[in-house]
């Protein structure tokens, strides 16, 4: 069948048209389908012949483009009626055997303002809408759009002898948000960043004053004055020096009537940290000097002393409240002292 289409004498005007038509049939012979079509159709587009239609709709019905096919036979038939080729009747009977295996395609179409239907990216002529039309078997993107609609789209495959119908919906109008400028006169409101702030440290280098009370492990009662020397930070905590002076008055260890009098000055060097913004936690290491009246044996004596202290204080604003444990070496025995103080900062 091919070699008669091609044997098929022509006469051409076109000599671009004629090279193309010589091309196609070179690369038809060489099985290269596709640059075939190519080179009839471009022909065909410089000068339309019968024998160019027929080469071009063989070569189309090759790669399984039937509705191609059958479309370039019919236009190669009307061509011969006007040229009374009689070549118009193998054209004719060309067409009517690709019929069965033609697959139809109806696209329903459900307007609204401004719609584009378009397959692969072309555009469907409205012509188009609503009625069956051939077209060849492959897949296919269908898509639909207009102004202030959501898009839609489907992919649907079509196969031979097919009759496939495809309903395009009426396009959803998109939502349309637009938020106001700010007034001219207002600068727009900056993000602010909130970072909750550190634990209150103790004041560096602040000087307070304080009385303290308590009791020891001998059950003697203890009062006294004391002096806070905030020294200098350290870390998140303070550095203190805490000098004090207590007076202590109880039974002695030999009999209940024996009365002691002790009088003790000594310093200790602390380390306070915040726990929160009113609690601190406190300890350190101390030395002092006891000076011991007996009056049952009218005699005095000096005892040194060595402590370890811990003090958790509460604080408000110039004023501490303190618990403070000691525990003391004397130079004959360990003796625990439990006091409550009240600290007031004048500095």
């Amino acid at each position: 069948m091919i070699a008669l289409l091609c044997a098929a004498p022509v006469a051409s005007a076109n000599p671009a048209a004629e090279k193309l038509f010589q091309d196609g049939r070179a690369a038809l012979a060489n099985k290269e389908v596709d640059k075939a079509c190519d080179a009839f159709r471009a022909s065909e587009e410089l000068e339309p012949r019968v024998g160019t239609l027929l080469n071009l709709g063989d070569c189309e019905e090759q790669r399984k483009r039937v509705a191609s096919a059958w479309n370039v036979f019919i236009d190669a038939r009307d061509l011969a009626a006007k040229d009374h080729d009689d070549r118009g009747a193998t054209a004719a009977r060309r067409a009517k055997a690709l019929e069965p295996r033609l697959p139809y395609i109806t696209l329903v179409v459900q307007r609204v303002p401004g719609l584009v239907v378009q397959r692969d990216g072309a555009a469907v002529p409205v012509a188009e809408w609503d009625h069956e039309v051939p077209i060849d078997p492959r897949s296919y993107d269908l898509t639909a759009s207009a102004p202030g609609y959501q898009p839609w789209s489907q992919r649907v495959v079509v196969t031979e002898a097919q009759h496939v119908h495809i309903a395009v919906p009426a396009l959803v109008e998109a939502a349309m948000v637009v938020e106001p400028p700010p007034p001219h006169d207002e600068k727009p409101i900056e993000k602010i960043t909130v970072v909750p702030p550190p634990p209150v440290r103790p004041s560096p280098y602040h000087i307070g004053v304080g009385i303290f009370t308590g009791t020891d492990t001998d059950t003697d009662w203890i009062n006294g004055l004391r002096v806070v020397l905030n020294a200098a930070p350290l870390g998140d905590g303070m550095v203190r020096v805490v000098p004090q002076i207590a007076y202590t008055s109880g039974g002695g260890p030999n009999g209940v009537d024996e009365v002691v009098k002790t009088y003790a000055v000594g310093v200790t060097l602390e380390y306070a940290y915040p726990i929160t913004d009113r609690l601190l936690a406190a300890g350190g290491l101390g030395a002092g000097l006891d000076v011991v009246d007996d009056s049952y044996q009218n005699a005095s004596s000096n005892h040194g002393w060595g402590c370890l202290r811990l003090s958790p204080t509460f604080t408000f604003d110039h004023l501490n409240v303190g618990l403070h444990y000691q525990l003391v070496r004397t130079s004959e025995r360990f003796v625990s002292l439990f006091e409550a103080g009240i600290d007031f900062f004048v500095w």
